[in-house]
């Protein structure tokens, strides 16, 4: 069943079946809920959501791994996805769980591993859009975060961005921002299933 606040839902899919959702809980400082999932190497995964009833145009903002990706824009009550981040007009890099990006480098010994990595994020915010659009710019997807193999984030998964493949081109909307907190906001935690397993969370 897809995490749900204040009149929104959302969910993961990975190569278009629904993932299983575990311990999902309210959140502590704002509306909506977070959950654990599994990451399946080397698979694609989308992020959906729905407004179910709040009649009001809102703007859905992904973060994976701390990366800002692209968003998506619903009139009124309606689903939408996010299956990539946005490298131009007509090209989107999709969601790839992978394994860490690892490096035995004594340079990264002392750099934390972002606090985000393994964490995918969704926040829905009131706007005002009239359809006004600008071009996106051409810029390639980020690179994946070294993490060094004594890190404690060592074993677990972190996102990829595919080869951008084609899409139909649209403009980036133009939008304004009515608050100044989102109206919900849902975060899924993706570990491996050894690693769920091993921490008590998934059977």
């Amino acid at each position: 069943m897809p995490l749900s606040s204040a009149g929104f839902e959302a969910w993961i899919e990975v190569e278009g079946k629904e993932t299983r959702y575990y311990e999902p809980e309210d959140l502590d400082d704002s509306d909506g809920q977070t959950c654990w999932i599994v990451s399946e190497l080397d698979k694609a995964f989308s992020i959906h959501w729905r407004n179910e009833d709040v009649f009001i145009q809102t703007a859905g903002r992904i973060w994976v791994d701390g990366v800002e990706c692209s968003g998506e824009i619903l009139r009124g009550p309606g689903k939408t996805s996010i299956s990539g981040r946005r490298t131009s007009g007509t090209t989107l890099a999709p969601f790839i769980f992978s394994s860490m990006n690892l490096t035995d480098d004594d340079a990264f010994l002392d750099t934390a591993p972002d606090k985000d990595l393994g964490l995918i994020k969704l926040e829905v915010w009131a706007i005002s859009y009239t359809g006004e659009t600008k071009a996106f710019p051409n810029a390639k997807a980020p690179s994946q975060s070294k993490i060094h193999e004594r890190s404690k984030k060592s074993g677990a998964h972190q996102t990829k961005f595919g080869d951008p493949v084609m899409e139909v081109s649209r403009g980036a909307a133009v939008v304004e921002y009515l608050q100044s907190t989102p109206l919900a906001t849902f975060t899924f935690k993706y570990r491996s299933l050894d690693l769920l397993q091993a921490n008590d969370i998934a059977p």
